[in-house]
């Protein structure tokens, strides 16, 4: 058989390998797309929340049991303040706001069940 000839019957069996590995490069971007969308369109869920007015610390580890979601923080941007108290039914956002409210603390949701604090700018 030619060179010529050999050439292309090898690159026509590696053909559906590179499609194979082309669109599994592609599929997880898809599925973040599809995560994204779906937390786009779905409404926020309302958690019952009981969270006295206490040590920003504490409230916090309470604010993350009662919601599911998990908190990031430098142990220093929390010490020595006070958090508002939440009660009632609330998004995890909403309440997250209420306790920040007045500690000059904002925050980031790094993705749909973590969240990170950082000093208002």
């Amino acid at each position: 058989m030619p060179a010529k000839q050999r050439f292309i019957s090898s690159s026509l069996k590696a053909l559906p390998l590179l499609i194979m590995l082309a669109s599994a490069s592609v599929m997880p971007s898809t599925a973040i797309a599809d995560d994204v969308a779906e937390q786009q369109t779905t409404p926020a869920k309302l958690i019952h929340f009981n969270i006295p007015a206490d040590n920003l610390s504490k409230s916090l580890n309470l604010f993350s049991a009662q919601s599911g979601i998990f908190l990031s923080s430098d142990g220093a941007l929390t010490k020595s303040k006070i958090s508002a108290p939440v009660n009632g039914q609330y998004t995890a956002e909403q309440a997250l706001q209420a306790l920040l409210a007045g500690t000059q603390l904002s925050y980031r949701f790094m993705d749909a069940n973590t969240v990170t604090l950082l000093e208002q700018q």
